[in-house]
C-alpha cells in the first residue's frame, strides 16, 4: 500500500514569516514614532491641527506688526480678543473663533493711502496684497499658521484690520490677553473724560499686543456719562496728543474714551 508522505515545508519558509511579522511590527512603530514627532514638531497643514490657545500668541503677535506697520503718526486703537462660538469644524464637532482688530482713524480722503501703508509695511513673509476697486480699498494677508488679516476702508477716514484665527478646536488653556502694564496711558482716559465734565467715571478693560522691536502697543479705555442736559447724537473725535492715540465716543448720554500708545 502506498502512503502519501506529507508535503515537506520549503526550506527557511517559517523563518520568512517570522521576518515578514517581525518587519510588519517594527514598520508600525516606526509610523507611529514618526507621526509623533510630525505632530510635535511639524508645522500644521491644516487649520484644525493648532487649537485656538495655541493660535492666540500668533493673532497678538500681528496686531502688533499692524500697529508697527500703521507708524508712529497713526491715530489708532487696538480691540480686545473677541471669542466667537457656533462655527464647525466637522458635522459632529464644533469649534470657536478668536479675532482681535486694529482700527486706525485718517483724514476722509487717506483712507486708501493707509491700506497700501500697511500692505507696504508688514513682514514680506505676510504676503500682503492690496485691492483698490472704485470704492473698494481692501488689504488680506497671511500671519502665518492659517491666522487670516483682513479689512480695509470701513467709512471715509476709518480703516480696521481684522485678525482672525478662523474656526478652531476648544481650548481650556487659552491665556488671558494682557492688559496694559500701567504707564502713564492708563491716566489718559481718566483725563480726557474729567476735562469734559463727565460723571460716574470708570475704567473700562484695556489690551496689550507685542511689538515687532520689543516693548508692547497698549489701548486703555475709561467711560462716563455726560452731565444732564447735555445728551446728544452719536459722534467720534480722534487725535494725537504728544505719543498718545485719543478717541473720544460720544453716544447718547455715554461717553467712552480710548488712549493707544503704538510701536
Amino acid at each position: 500500500m502506498l502512503v502519501e508522505s506529507p508535503r515537506a515545508e520549503p526550506t527557511g519558509s517559517g523563518a520568512g514569516r517570522r521576518w515578514l511579522v517581525g518587519g510588519a511590527i517594527v514598520w508600525a512603530v516606526a509610523l507611529v514614532g514618526a507621526g509623533y514627532l510630525s505632530a510635535r514638531n511639524s508645522p500644521p497643514t491644516v487649520r484644525e491641527q493648532r487649537s485656538v490657545a495655541q493660535a492666540a500668541p500668533i493673532v497678538d503677535r500681528a496686531a502688533g506688526e499692524l500697529v508697527a506697520a500703521a507708524g508712529p503718526d497713526a491715530v489708532l486703537e487696538i480691540s480686545r480678543r473677541r471669542l466667537s462660538t457656533g462655527c464647525r469644524l466637522t458635522a459632529a464637532r464644533d469649534g470657536v473663533t478668536l479675532e482681535r482688530s486694529v482700527s486706525i482713524r485718517t483724514a476722509e480722503a487717506d483712507g486708501p493711502a493707509m491700506v497700501d501703508r500697511l500692505t507696504e509695511r508688514l513682514p514680506a513673509g505676510y504676503g500682503a496684497r492690496a485691492r483698490h476697486s472704485g470704492a473698494i480699498h481692501q488689504l488680506r494677508a497671511d500671519a502665518g499658521e492659517f491666522v487670516a488679516i483682513s479689512g480695509g476702508v470701513l467709512a471715509p477716514g476709518v480703516v480696521t484690520l481684522t485678525v482672525s484665527t478662523g474656526c478652531r478646536p476648544r481650548s481650556t488653556d487659552l491665556v488671558a490677553e494682557a492688559e496694559p502694564t500701567g504707564r502713564p496711558v492708563d491716566a489718559v482716559p481718566l483725563r480726557v473724560l474729567t476735562g469734559l465734565g463727565a460723571a460716574g467715571v470708570e475704567r473700562l478693560p484695556g489690551t496689550s499686543v507685542p511689538c515687532p522691536g520689543g516693548g508692547a502697543a497698549e489701548t486703555a479705555r475709561a467711560a462716563g456719562r455726560r452731565v444732564s442736559g447735555t445728551a446728544g447724537r452719536q459722534a467720534v473725535q480722534a487725535y494725537r496728543s504728544e505719543s498718545t492715540a485719543v478717541i473720544v465716543r460720544a453716544d447718547g448720554d455715554t461717553i467712552t474714551v480710548a488712549a493707544t500708545t503704538g510701536c
